[in-house]
């Protein structure tokens, strides 16, 4: 049994979602990427780790958050912009923005954001944490998830502010 539902792909636009309703194997983008399994689904969006065919290395794969037709629109105008000024700007540690592409549906226009996989999904961690008898992650896992989120932050304020 899954420890986490999945999304209501029966949920429509009109409903507030939309939801990209991906299959493994399955292409996106004219073919460039392949499915190879879902990392999990929020709110908005679901993610779906990848194969791009244009990678010499197919080793290195990457990840799609794929928006609901009802919010791809929303993400397209205020997400988008701060992943590619971030791709610009080089951040560190902060999620490398490949690609970005839109994708259709029997619910629409779905914008797709592209990333670096950079490994197991945060849910995941949550739920090897359960399976090993755990009631939460380790101190120093979460400490080093905040620090992360919190440089981001700091530096990207620094940088609008003029600071740095």
């Amino acid at each position: 049994m899954s420890p986490f539902p999945e999304e209501p792909l029966n949920l429509s636009t009109s409903d507030g979602f939309g939801y990209f309703p991906g299959e493994i194997k399955q292409s996106l983008n004219n073919g460039r990427y392949t499915i190879i399994r879902k990392l999990g689904w929020g709110p908005r969006s679901s993610t779906w780790l990848v194969r791009d065919s244009t990678e010499k290395k197919p080793s290195h794969d990457s990840a799609v958050q794929i928006f609901t037709a009802a919010k791809s629109r929303e993400a397209d105008k205020r997400l988008l912009p701060v992943l590619q000024s971030a791709a610009l700007d080089r951040w560190v540690d902060f999620p490398t923005l490949v690609d970005s592409f839109w994708e259709a549906s029997v619910h629409g226009e779905h914008l797709c954001i592209v990333i670096a996989a950079y490994g197991l999904p945060f849910g995941d961690l949550l739920v090897e944490a359960t399976n090993r008898g755990r009631a939460g992650l380790p101190v120093g896992v979460v400490k080093y998830v905040a620090w992360q989120v919190l440089e981001v932050l700091v530096e990207r304020l620094h940088h609008k502010k003029g600071l740095s």
